[in-house]
């Protein structure tokens, strides 16, 4: 998958196949939910601390299951977990931003399936947002840095590596930004 920044980090793709069922651009991949993946493997880039927003265009084809996933950078289990995860959560948009916030956060967001939704999480070093369509619909308080830093795993989307947790549908246009 292309990236279109300066960071030159272009993805792998695995078992995901471009669609024409787009929302930006001509092509999206779908995922077959049988653990499609992009991979980009780490780099300095993504050791934010301070502060993130991640957007996505999604269309999931079924009802998501528990921590279904839209990106993530997982690192390892409790008690010191250096996580980035936004995924829906029985079809509820959920985020995990190690740091700010220890542990999962499942918000008031109903994600409909076959619909293309654009989706947002933000930190801003006192709150974590989430948006749809760029109108922010829930947050959370969260303090402190983000635990990326000293996260060296690799990055996936659609995918994550430590328990699957795969997304079946469309993705689009997935960015994250270091503010």
């Amino acid at each position: 998958a292309y990236n279109s920044t300066l960071n030159n980090l272009d993805g792998n793709i695995n078992g995901a196949v471009f669609s024409t069922n787009s929302i930006i651009g001509s092509y999206s991949l779908l995922f077959s939910g049988a653990g499609d993946n992009v991979f980009i493997p780490d780099d300095n880039s993504l050791h934010l601390s301070n502060e993130i927003t991640i957007t996505a265009w999604i269309n999931p084809a079924v009802s998501a299951a528990q921590w279904t996933t839209i990106i993530a950078k997982l690192d390892s289990g409790p008690p010191t977990r250096r996580d980035l995860y936004f995924f829906l959560n029985n079809n509820y948009l959920s985020a995990a931003f190690y740091g700010p916030l220890n542990g999962d956060w499942t918000s008031s967001i109903l994600i409909q399936t076959d619909i293309w939704t654009h989706v947002t999480a933000t930190y801003d070093g006192s709150y974590i947002r989430l948006f749809t369509y760029g109108v922010n619909e829930d947050s959370t308080n969260g303090t402190g840095s983000l635990s990326l830093a000293s996260n060296t795993r690799s990055l996936y989307i659609g995918y994550n590596e430590i328990w699957g947790k795969p997304f079946e549908g469309y993705l689009d246009d997935v960015r994250i930004y270091n503010y």
